[in-house]
């Protein structure tokens, strides 16, 4: 996964750099929200269509970040907790590091990065360390692959910045070990999740080159 960050990297360089760039036909984003929580993530496109582009994201967040969210909710969507009775409560959550890649394609309704509706379909691949909250210490390190679907619009803030907002929803395969954070004590598992596209659920700043 690491070397794939690496050439996913070498890869929004060379887009970056590449002379032959026309006006709008490429572009780099970043997700201000998922920023403002410690993940680290940048997105090069380039037109491949009237209508479609290509995408390739890269998101890491390799030290503990822990911000309040809501841990019963999340408990109860991950099957930890049967009950409701703590779905309302907030708290951190120890470990939440990652790294991800992510390619994709996007439709968009009226023209490549015009203003309006826009589809996309993603594929993910990400390392992960995640778990450890007041109501169980135990924690999940391992791999995770998947794909999605996303809705999103977009609106220009200038001539070179716009400003969108996307949400999405995929299939998640992740094989892990689960970690006894008290004990040490570990043991393997494999799940397959239908889970919010997180690296798509955002608000996002974009500027066209």
């Amino acid at each position: 996964m690491k070397k794939l960050l690496l050439i996913g990297l070498g890869a929004c360089a060379a887009l970056c750099c590449s002379p032959r760039l026309e006006a709008q036909r490429a572009a780099l984003r970043t997700n201000a929200l998922a920023l403002a929580t410690g993940n680290l993530n940048l997105e090069a496109s380039h037109m491949i269509g009237q209508r479609w582009t290509a995408h390739l994201m890269l998101q890491a967040k390799p030290f503990s970040y822990p911000l309040p969210v809501p841990i019963g909710l999340l408990r109860w969507a991950e099957g930890l907790d049967q009950g409701t009775s703590r779905l309302p409560e907030f708290g951190t959550i120890k470990h939440t590091e990652h790294y991800t890649i992510e390619p994709s394609l996007r439709y968009w309704m009226y023209g490549a990065y015009n203003r309006g509706l826009f589809f996309g379909l993603q594929a993910t691949g990400s390392l992960f360390t995640y778990g450890g909250d007041k109501y169980s210490a135990n924690y999940r390190k391992g791999w995770g692959a998947g794909a999605g679907l996303s809705i999103g619009y977009s609106r220009e803030l200038s001539s070179r910045f716009n400003i969108e907002f996307e949400l999405g929803l995929g299939a998640m395969y992740r094989s892990y070990q689960m970690v006894d954070g008290e004990s040490g004590y570990v043991w393997d598992e494999r799940h397959t999740d239908i889970v919010p596209t997180l690296s798509r659920l955002g608000v996002s700043l974009v500027y066209t080159l």
